[in-house]
């Protein structure tokens, strides 16, 4: 009877024991190895640094005189004044500027291209105007280069230009939202869809032919350098400004304060929400058909000047249609609000010290993509390498989290485009090209941050594993292993003979 009961009880502990280490190797979460040591060393403070000292390194102006012999004048400590002599491959025979300015730019920059001068701020001086002390007329290009006829810059022009196209970071817009990938979202809000379709159906007819020449050589100068961008169009039916219209008892012409305005997003978000990717940031903008006479007033002021147009921070900005044909102004208004979101103000204007900056025709001109780039660049890499070391520290602390094999090609991938970021020569690659390895690197890190397999693990560790199998197997095997000792020993012990 005793070898029987002990037969049952092994043949129940039996296949538990040999089934455990293969339950307790489930149980294991993969870890696939980490640099830690190579995450941690990186100096956050200290590499960030270097990286906006050679970014403020690069950030001076070069006056190249082509005269023989140059007249010299002082200079601010941020630009040089070199001779045409000193580049040889330069072509001695300077391009006609007889043309219209757009042209004048090419040409120049055909010319500066032999000497490599392409990829930094230069201004041309001519020297063609006798007055040599004089401030002479200054036009600055749609690239990185300008040129002036005289041989002469004044003080008050050269500090002009160095606060315009390498201005301080404090004068940064506080609502720009530095994204890896950003959606322009238009959208036109037909509040009355049976009175005013017809008007919707025409200005999608004329969004879709003014988005092209307009607003699609903005997005992708954009695209090319600072952000990956997509564009989408949509209709949105019952979209409102307002809850309440107002009636101006004198003009009787409907409008809204600003004040009624502050439900628009709340009210219509919803209904221009679209399926985005990761980390995308959508930056909306809307039109909505009105009444000619329908405007919007400020509600902090007396003066009941009409707006026709709002910015949201951060989120974008509507516009107020009256007819199709205002497509192209209410574009060019959607064209201002997207460099605003992006960082960049109003094209500057600057008659006062005889300097010309030229609009370009894609809406952002080289010289402010830089000043985009150089922001972007060392945002992205303070954000990496952040990232990477929020990443292995929780890691670190938590041995139950999976580490998957793509995880870790990820954030090793990373951490070599950061390398070779931080360790390039300045001049071996463009703050372009870093700007690409940085983004390459954060979206990497970004994915490997946010891969599900480890968010997963911290809303259910290890520990908690143990909790929940513990209750159940304990009560089992207790009793299983307390009989089969038992049973050995009722074996074990001598039997006595009864004679």
């Amino acid at each position: 009877m005793a070898g029987t009961r002990l037969h049952v009880l092994l043949s129940l502990l039996i296949p538990i024991l040999l089934i455990a280490p293969y339950a307790y190797h489930l149980l294991l979460v993969p870890r696939s190895p980490l640099p830690f040591d190579d995450i941690q060393a990186i100096d956050i403070h200290a590499s960030t640094e270097a990286l906006r000292s050679h970014v403020v390194n690069s950030e001076t102006i070069t006056f190249l005189q082509v005269h023989a012999t140059p007249p010299s004048f002082p200079v601010l400590p941020r630009t040089s004044r070199v001779s045409s002599l000193e580049y040889p491959s330069l072509s001695p025979s300077i391009p006609a500027l007889h043309d219209s300015p757009h042209a004048q730019d090419r040409a120049l920059k055909s010319w500066l291209h032999a000497a490599n001068l392409t990829d930094r701020a230069v201004i041309v001086l001519l020297c063609q105007d006798s007055k040599q002390d004089a401030d002479s007329s200054v036009t600055m290009g749609v690239h990185r280069h300008g040129w002036s006829t005289g041989c002469y810059l004044s003080i008050d022009q050269q500090r002009l230009l160095v606060d315009t196209l390498f201005p301080p970071p404090s004068s940064a817009n506080t609502s720009t939202k530095l994204a890896l990938k950003y959606r322009f979202s238009f959208t036109v809000l037909n509040e009355k869809p049976h009175e005013e379709s017809a008007l919707a159906d025409a200005w999608n007819t004329a969004l879709s032919s003014a988005l092209a020449p307009l607003f699609e050589p903005f997005a992708d100068a954009v695209a090319s350098t600072l952000a990956a961008v997509t564009i989408d169009t949509q209709r949105v039916e019952f979209g409102k400004l307002a809850q309440v219209y107002r009636v101006d008892p004198t003009t009787h012409a409907t409008y809204v304060t600003t004040a009624d305005l502050q439900h628009f997003k709340s009210a219509n978000d919803f209904a221009t929400t679209s399926v985005l990717a990761d980390r995308e940031h959508v930056v909306h903008f809307a039109a909505i058909p009105a009444a000619a006479s329908f405007h919007i007033r400020s509600s902090h002021s007396a003066d009941p000047t009409p707006e026709y147009a709002f910015v949201i921070p951060g989120y974008g900005s509507v516009a107020i249609l009256h007819t199709p044909d205002d497509v192209p102004r209410i574009m060019r208004t959607f064209l201002f609000h997207a460099r605003h979101l992006l960082g960049l103000g109003a094209f500057p204007s600057s008659a006062t010290h005889s300097i010309t900056f030229l609009p370009s025709s894609s809406g952002v001109a080289d010289w402010e993509l830089d000043i985009l780039v150089n922001r972007y660049l060392l945002r992205h890499y303070h954000t990496t390498v952040r990232t990477l070391q929020s990443l292995a520290s929780l890691v670190a602390s938590m041995p139950q989290m999976a580490v998957l094999p793509r995880t870790s090609a990820l954030v090793e991938s990373s951490l070599a485009a950061l390398h070779d970021v931080a360790t390039s020569v300045p001049k071996a690659q463009t703050f372009r090209t870093k700007l690409v390895a940085v983004r390459h690197a954060l979206l990497a890190v970004e994915e490997a941050y946010y891969d599900p397999t480890m968010v997963s693990q911290l809303y259910f560790p290890e520990d908690q594993i143990y909790f929940v199998f513990c209750p159940l197997l304990l009560p089992l095997l207790v009793p299983l292993l307390g009989g089969v000792v038992r049973e050995v020993k009722r074996m074990r012990k001598p039997v006595r003979v009864v004679d």
